[in-house]
């Protein structure tokens, strides 16, 4: 349980909370989540570390076609 703007809330709740301010650029990556997990039993967690995995990994493709050119 964390405790957020004077609320207890449970991972679940913090999660979806976390949906609402995240941008569009992971949009791809929360349908995804959506559609395999059950975001109701989906850990902050391991929330946000699918979200900085796809974050390194844009980032890495991004140096590469930089390479490219």
């Amino acid at each position: 349980m964390v405790r957020v703007l004077k609320t207890d809330l449970f991972d679940s709740g913090l999660v979806q909370k976390i949906l609402v301010y995240v941008t569009e650029k992971y949009e791809a990556t929360i349908a995804s989540l959506e559609n395999t997990k059950d975001l109701n039993q989906l850990r902050v967690v391991e929330f946000v570390s699918t979200l900085q995995v796809q974050e390194q990994m844009r980032l890495m493709s991004r140096k590469e076609a930089y390479k490219e050119h």
